[in-house]
């Protein structure tokens, strides 16, 4: 055996022997430093993990409280009408996490329901005891009803703002809490919702429902709360984290023994490696002096490879160890060389997939796909960047993204969110150089480096003006088909009360005909001619009456539906102000009526005329004493007829001047000689509004009234 060859045998038994007994000092000793580097490195992670789902419960919960706020603000809501349960049934089927919406009055009552799975009805809610609480306490809480518990979310309902009249509830299943926030966690970890007394709210697990986790909240030492418990299956870690929104906190759970099985680092065989390569080093130290001159050309040709020199070999002289090492050098020489030849394919690859890359993305057109510099500014311009901003390469590249944005409107910049979380999105309005606007959605992601530091951005914006046209679409559709559905309830109240008026007011004259009807059955054994005559007085005058009542509320029907066209013609104002008056005698037979109108001739419709007097004379006579004066007046002003009906009735109170136009509304009087329809005044409004006019009334209790009309005309021949 040569010297050489003793020499490495040696050094080999002595580096062994040392490193053999260090490692095994040094793998116990990292091993335990190992295990404990990684359960605090896991209650870190599970902590921030806890604070993570935390934040997204709390941020649902906000969400819920914005949505109840927004939607207690409503008119009809504020109001506890009678669409409050059609609002929140449509505000229940828009939202995701809420099961079921009620509104209670002051009284703790129910005055309207909705639920997601059920049919419901207010009058099945037991009432709330908890009102004053409700309203001091607005937010969220878990509810328990006996039959289970439940997220349950409040904001009060004010009319007008800072006057409660009632509390907006909605209710939601926890374990939709625990399903949430355990959706982003890695495997092994599980998420709970846990009450101040420590008891399980909700799990995904529901048979863990109601077990207690842990001690009270308040005896955990601090607000990063971190502990450890046993269970049959092993320690198990728990990270707590409080809720700022409800009175409780989440719990993740992790094994122990799990988390150090997923935490395959390095640290505690690269511990080992390094203990044994420093022992061995150290006893090459010793002896290596010895290896040195035999070494000497593998050291060189180690430095000459290090140096990227290729092709380095070494002469594989002598026997031995020395001879094995340069034999194994070569080996290992050639095999870098091969890896080298491979590393240069490889980069060639990436250079091409790198163009493949940049040639996919200068083919996308409908958006624009660039990077930014940590300040911001363009660094690469896609075809879909030229497409969808107008501008071309060489006027934004190395500016900043910002010169794209509408400087009267500017979209809100998301940098500085991405900077802090990854990712930041915004949507505003951006300008093109022509100067057309478009509504732009910008996407920014961070680009970081291995050790974390921020190297650039990648930005992708859309053009979603479409989008947006299309949603403000769909939005309008919905307030025409909300408003038709007033109109139609609105159409069907007022059908309901023209059938109930129109039969109450056609009775009075139908009995009277009736009776009448029977008496004059009699003959003249009943009846002498007098009477008879008399009788048939009282037919005739209820009969015109139910012609009246009849005419009037076809008149307002064919009003209302949009059938009645106007067709001037010439007439003599003072001939038709006589003739409308005579044909209304019956009713004014009590009254002294006084014309006065000018003698001119003009172009009107007559039907509307004669229906705009016709309907104020019969108005005026109803509301006024037998013997009073009614004054009729027709003057031209300009292109304008002015007409005046003025009475010495009862008078109309200020608050009932725009009442008394409304269909089947009449003021209250203090004396009257009969009731009408309360369609007159409504008719008379219409007609004037389809010839262009326009209708006052001038008017006090006991003072009488004056109603004045204005209608464009046009004068054709003076008298």
């Amino acid at each position: 055996m040569s010297r050489s060859s003793t020499v490495v045998r040696t050094l080999v038994v002595v580096t062994t022997a040392v490193g053999l007994i260090t490692g095994a000092a040094g793998l116990a000793v990292v091993r335990e430093q190992e295990r404990r580097t990684i359960l605090e490195t896991g209650a870190e992670a599970d902590l921030a993990a806890a604070e993570r789902a935390a934040g997204v419960v709390d941020g649902r919960i906000d969400a819920l409280l914005d949505q109840l706020t927004l939607l207690a603000t409503r008119e009809e809501i504020a109001e506890l009408a009678d669409e409050v349960e059609t609002e929140i049934e449509v505000a229940l089927r828009v939202t995701e996490e809420l099961g079921q919406l009620a509104v209670v009055d002051l009284e703790g009552r129910a005055v309207a329901a909705a639920a997601t799975a059920t049919l419901l009805d207010a009058d099945e809610l037991a009432d709330r005891d908890d009102v004053d609480m409700l309203l001091s306490a607005a937010g969220a809480r878990v509810h328990d009803d006996g039959e289970g518990r439940s997220l349950e979310v409040s904001v009060p309902i004010e009319s007008p703002p800072g006057t409660p009249v009632g509390v907006l509830i909605g209710q939601a299943d926890l374990r939709l809490v625990a399903e949430e926030v355990s959706r982003p966690l890695r495997s092994g970890l599980r998420a709970s919702l846990i009450g101040p007394d420590g008891v399980t709210l909700a799990d995904r697990d529901p048979g863990r429902v109601g077990a207690r986790l842990l001690p009270p909240l308040r005896d955990l030492p601090d607000e990063r709360r971190l502990a450890t418990i046993e269970r049959p299956e092993g320690p198990t870690l728990i990270a707590v984290a409080r809720l700022r929104m409800l009175d409780g906190a989440i719990a993740i759970e992790q094994l122990e023994s799990q988390l150090i099985e997923r935490s395959t680092g390095l640290r505690g065989p690269a511990g080992v490696l390094l203990l044994v390569v420093l022992a061995i080093v150290a006893a090459v130290i010793v002896i290596g002096q010895r290896l040195l001159r035999p070494l000497a050309p593998l050291a060189s040709a180690v430095s000459r490879l290090r140096e990227g020199e290729p092709g380095v070999r070494v002469e594989e002289a002598g026997t031995g160890e020395v001879a094995d090492l340069a034999r194994g050098f070569n080996e290992m020489a050639a095999a870098l060389e091969h890896r080298r030849r491979e590393l240069e394919e490889a980069e060639r690859s990436a250079r091409t997939s790198e163009e493949q890359l940049r040639l996919v993305v200068e083919g996308v057109r409908d958006y624009a796909i660039v990077l930014l510099d940590v300040d911001g500014a363009v660094k690469t311009w896609n075809t879909g960047a030229r497409q969808v901003t107008g501008f071309p390469a060489d006027r934004v590249l190395d500016r900043p993204m910002r010169t794209l944005v509408d400087p009267d409107d500017p979209a809100p910049d998301p940098i500085p969110e991405a900077t802090r979380t990854g990712r930041g999105e915004s949507e505003g309005w951006y300008r093109r150089p022509d100067g057309s606007r478009y509504r732009g959605q910008l996407t920014v992601t961070t680009l970081r480096r291995d050790d974390g530091s921020t190297y650039g951005f990648a930005a992708i914006l859309q053009d979603v003006t479409k989008r947006q046209l299309i949603e403000r679409t769909l939005e309008e559709a919905l307030l025409r088909e909300r408003e038709a559905a007033a109109e139609l309830r609105s159409a069907n109240e007022l059908k309901d009360e023209f059938l109930a008026v129109a039969a109450h007011e056609i009775r009075t004259p139908l009995s009277a005909i009736l009776g009448a009807s029977q008496l004059l059955a009699g003959g003249p054994s009943v009846l002498d001619e007098a009477e008879t005559a008399e009788v048939q007085q009282l037919v005739w005058r209820h009969a015109s009456d139910m012609r009246d009542i009849v005419e009037r509320l076809l008149d307002f029907t064919e009003l209302q539906a949009g059938r009645v066209r106007l067709m001037p013609r010439p007439i003599e104002l003072r001939t038709e102000f006589g003739r409308v008056v005579a044909n209304t005698g019956r009713l004014l037979e009590a009254h002294e009526v006084v014309i006065e109108a000018d003698d001119v001739r003009l172009e009107v419709d007559q039907a509307l005329l004669r229906h705009v007097l016709s309907n104020l004379l019969s108005n005026a006579a109803k509301f006024s004493p037998a013997g009073t004066r009614i004054h009729v007046i027709g003057r031209l002003e300009g292109d304008d007829l002015v007409v005046t009906v003025a009475d010495q009735g009862s008078g109309i109170a200020p608050e009932d001047h725009d009442r008394i136009f409304e269909l089947f509304r009449q003021a209250d009087h203090d004396t009257a000689t009969a009731r009408g329809t309360g369609v007159g005044l409504a008719i008379v409004q219409r007609y004037v509004e389809l010839g262009g006019g326009s209708i006052t009334v001038d008017s006090q209790r006991s003072e009488g009234a004056r109603f004045t009309v204005r209608l464009p005309v046009t004068v054709t021949v003076d008298a």
